[in-house]
């Protein structure tokens, strides 16, 4: 053994290991189909005294009789996930470092309709402005639901562009998201703080036949907010933002901006956040414009006002705990194939109740384009969606859910995704093992 892996493995040592096994039955108005998931998950980490170190692997087999680009009506996906945090700090300042990684395999068809994937012991970091999220626009055949509320982001979206082709006819792709980070906080007064910090973000295909759907896009961004609590319900921040990404096309785009964001706490069970911004966008497309190209053609200077609401209330009731949960948000956002702007409308309502080892939920959710769809290249998505489930927890990590899940979408004013409904039902398991 090294000399140095002892000090490691004398800090605390996670494995994980988990199974979902899905039955849903999916149809449409001209189409059904019973389908079958396994997904597994293997992993581990480490915490260290100033930071942490996971890994994880999660292959899955969807069984899909009849599914047109699957290999016999089976499809087999592999995704590997890493996970890196130090921190350190001293008396009034503290420094943050983090790398995550995923390296996976995706059809986007097919994973439209299977339920979140498991949780993996890798630390994953919150989406701030200008995160390249994973997933995607989906060209071809594949398509997934998504939403997203940051300024800038590539959003994991279903939609299937216009004159979108793929080379790869079993639907699958090969994906990649990278953020790399920094960031250093200053506690400049007991009730102000200052943060500055700057990212490098990648997502996209990893291989040339990937990149012919998802062209990798890569770049840094840069932050700093100013927090300050104004009373025991009510604090300020005030952000300023700037990112570029650059694609494997050739594209450039630009964001640059500031928004302020207002936290109230109605009462110690309900708070609201109003955040209100400005940013500026460019777009250049590649030089020279390849023929046949379908996204921008000249470069494009536009300012978008942003706005996001949300109001969140948790309260006992009937011996559980019941929460309700609604947000609305305008913001311009970078679709990920086109890469183009799309300001959208994005809503979502959500609300739950749990007891115990039982949970029930209900959600909806919508993205509504207001860019001019007719144009070639708009990147323009409108999507809806419904969902409720319910799940109970059986013993020892295992639990057992079901549900129905219904949604919809249209990109550039064609529809990827009739209205389309599934029921399922689904038995879970994980575990952990920690050793010091």
């Amino acid at each position: 053994m090294p000399l140095l892996a002892a000090p490691i493995l004398a800090q605390v040592l996670t494995l994980t290991a988990g199974n979902r096994d899905e039955v849903r039955w999916v149809a449409e108005r001209t189409y059904s189909q019973l389908q079958v998931e396994a997904r597994l998950l293997a992993g581990a980490g480490v915490t260290l005294k100033h930071g942490a170190v996971g890994v994880a692997y999660s292959p899955s087999l969807i069984v899909a009789p009849g599914q047109r680009g699957a290999n016999g009506g089976a499809t087999v996906l592999n995704t590997v996930y890493g996970d890196v945090r130090w921190f350190g700090g001293a008396r009034r300042s503290s420094f943050q470092f983090s790398e995550s990684a995923e390296v996976s395999q995706r059809n986007f068809f097919l994973q439209s309709y299977s339920s979140p994937a498991p949780s993996n012991p890798t630390n994953t970091g919150t989406t701030t402005p200008g995160t390249t999220a994973p997933g995607g626009t989906p060209p071809d055949i594949m398509t997934q639901p998504g939403t997203g509320t940051t300024p800038g982001s590539t959003q994991t979206s279903g939609t299937t562009p216009k004159g979108a082709t793929s080379t790869n006819t079993k639907g699958t792709v090969f994906y990649g998201t990278s953020r790399t980070e920094l960031s250093w906080t200053r506690q400049l007064t007991h009730s102000s703080a200052f943060t500055a910090g700057a990212d490098y973000l990648v997502s996209g295909g990893l291989d040339r036949e990937s990149q012919v759907s998802y062209p990798l896009l890569q770049g840094p961004e840069v932050r700093l907010t100013l927090t300050n609590t104004l009373s025991p319900r009510d604090s300020l921040s005030s952000s300023i933002d700037g990112h570029y990404t650059v694609s494997s096309r050739g594209e450039h785009a630009w964001f640059a901006g500031g928004n302020e964001q207002y936290i109230h706490w109605f009462a110690r069970r309900t708070h609201g956040t109003a955040t209100a911004g400005l940013f500026f966008t460019r777009i250049e497309p590649p030089d020279p414009v390849p023929v046949g190209y379908l996204g921008v053609q000249e470069p494009r200077n536009k300012t978008y006002p942003l706005g996001i609401a949300e109001l969140v209330h948790t309260a006992p009731y009937a011996g559980g705990t019941v929460f309700v949960r609604g947000s609305a948000a305008y913001l311009p956002v970078l679709d990920p194939v086109r890469v183009v702007i799309d300001p959208r409308f994005i809503g979502t309502l959500g609300s739950g109740w749990s007891r115990r080892r039982f949970t029930a939920s209900v959600s909806l959710d919508t993205t509504i384009s207001l860019q001019k769809s007719q144009a070639a290249g708009s990147g323009s998505l409108n999507s809806w969606g419904a969902s409720t489930t319910v799940a109970y927890e059986l013993d020892h990590g295992f639990t057992v859910d079901g549900g129905a899940r219904v949604t919809r979408q249209l990109f550039e004013d064609v529809t990827t995704v009739p209205a389309t409904g599934l029921v399922f039902v689904a038995l879970s398991w994980n575990g952990s093992l920690t050793k010091r």
